[in-house]
């Protein structure tokens, strides 16, 4: 009688270990496959960002670092936005001035 009882445990445990097992392979791939699609999204936002940052330095030639800050304090007035030098930061947005002209962003 007792060695049908540690039988069974140990069955019992020895199914619960693969089950273990086979949900952690399974949550790991999954975050591996999560990863990557985050990492394309990105990506491509990043591309996005940079083709509508050329867009605009092309069309705010005739602003100054005041004008584009009063601007975008305008259009958000709740964002935090920062200013340092020669630079607005404002949300993940990096405008970029040389000699009170806007040269990049970011």
């Amino acid at each position: 009688m007792f060695k049908n009882k540690w039988r069974l445990s140990f069955f019992i445990s020895l199914l619960l270990l693969i089950t273990s097992n086979l949900f952690w392979f399974y949550a790991v791939i999954d975050q591996a496959v999560s990863y990557s699609y985050l990492s394309d999204s990105n990506d491509d936002a990043n591309d996005s960002i940079k083709a509508l940052g050329g867009l605009i330095v092309k069309g705010a030639q005739q602003y100054s670092q005041k004008d584009i800050l009063h601007l975008l304090r305008q259009a958000n007035p709740d964002d935090f936005i920062v200013v340092e030098g020669n630079k607005i930061i404002a949300n993940s947005s990096t405008f970029t001035f040389k000699n009170d002209k806007l040269i990049s962003v970011e």
